[in-house]
């Protein structure tokens, strides 16, 4: 069982996708296995949703979308389309590194 700082009981996690994320990661990685949730990263002080840490396995930063499968329009490799009541999202990925942008269509 993982170390997650903060403990599950003390972290507020801003939607249900991150509170799932964070009980797995707790039971599922071994034990000297380490977990943040929302700190600063970084000389921006970015908050990912997650920094896992394996002495083994090294470092993995996770940042969870709560998306649902009704949710997806469209998705290949290169790009997902997320269809929600007010808009439509397109997020291109731009690299394997995962940097991500975004462009909006409001639906009327």
């Amino acid at each position: 069982m993982a170390t997650l700082i903060p403990t599950l009981g003390a972290a507020r996690f801003d939607a249900r996708g991150e509170l799932r994320l964070a009980e797995r990661l707790k039971d599922c990685l071994e034990d000297n296995a380490w977990v943040w949730h929302n700190i600063p990263v970084g000389p921006f002080g970015r908050h990912p949703d997650f920094v896992a840490l394996h002495p083994q396995q090294g470092i993995v930063v996770l940042e969870v979308k709560d998306w649902r499968l009704d949710t997806i329009g469209n998705a290949s490799s290169k790009q997902v389309e997320l269809i929600t009541d007010r808009a439509m999202f397109r997020l291109t990925i731009l690299s394997s590194r995962c940097a991500i942008t975004c462009s909006t269509w409001w639906i009327r």
